[in-house]
């Protein structure tokens, strides 16, 4: 709850166990994969359960929901060793359960903000590669985050609701390092090349609504919808001697669950 997440991803809190470590498999397509490897094994190889269902791309391997941090109560991370319950997995497991609504109707809203304002400028605006003085201006940045979360109870006592919204719209940009003579020469090629800061679009958007029915202490049922839609133009990694040639690259996904419990 107090760890500071840039991009508030929750699944980069799994990096705290040990025998993971950030994923450097070049990323592809638009399918969006954990990016965490344990024990030397690739992000798609992982595993990512939802209140107990499984949430996996079953052709890539990719993470089929993003859920807001907000709409998490808790997870667990099984690098290795899980037992056969999990499974479905060569490398790591991370298990997590949705936040449901109380008898208290509560709520929150929050919102975070960052600008190139407070950023310092890095090495290669200010030296260029013979290391030479440069004048050159700070890259330009911008990110805003926020959202909402509101749940609890519905007329009759044992039906119980929630709901989430985290929204994010980010600018960062790549340095792209092309000599002015090659720049000029591709674009009167008809190819498109621009160098030094080129900016891109980062934007996402998370939405989950969940309603649980308690009949008796032992009898419950769960409905949970939850909807992503991520659009990135730097999916395909781009900067230095490589310019910007993807186009937008967006990515949505539509994920509707019922669980029914008997204890």
């Amino acid at each position: 709850a107090s760890l500071p997440l840039n991009g508030r991803n929750f699944v980069g809190l799994s990096l705290l166990t040990a025998g993971a470590v950030e994923d450097r498999t070049p990323q592809q397509g638009v399918s969006r994969n954990s990016g965490v490897s344990f024990h030397g094994q690739r992000a798609r190889s992982n595993s990512i359960m939802i209140d107990g269902l499984d949430d996996n791309g079953m052709a890539t391997g990719s993470i089929r929901g993003i859920l807001s941090q907000e709409a998490i109560q808790e997870f667990q991370v099984f690098p290795a060793a899980y037992s056969a319950e999990f499974g479905q997995a060569s490398g790591g497991t991370i298990n997590i359960v949705t936040a449901g609504g109380t008898n208290r109707l509560s709520g929150k809203a929050f919102v975070f903000g960052r600008s190139s304002a407070l950023n310092a400028r890095e090495y290669f605006e200010r030296f260029d590669s013979a290391g030479n003085p440069l004048h050159s201006a700070k890259a330009p940045f911008h990110q805003a985050q926020g959202g909402a979360t509101v749940g609890g109870p519905l007329p009759g006592g044992r039906t119980f609701f929630f709901a989430s919204y985290e929204g994010r719209d980010a600018a960062p940009s790549k340095f792209v390092t092309i000599d002015p003579t090659t720049t000029a020469l591709l674009n009167s090629k008809g190819w498109p090349v621009a160098a030094g800061h080129v900016a891109f679009q980062d934007d996402a958007h998370q939405v989950l609504a969940k309603v649980q029915h308690q009949w008796d202490e032992g009898d419950n049922l769960t409905l949970r919808a939850n909807y992503s839609n991520n659009t990135n133009e730097n999916i395909e990694d781009w900067g230095g001697l490589v310019a910007r040639s993807a186009g937008i690259v967006g990515s949505w996904a539509i994920v509707f669950t019922a669980r029914a419990r008997s204890v």
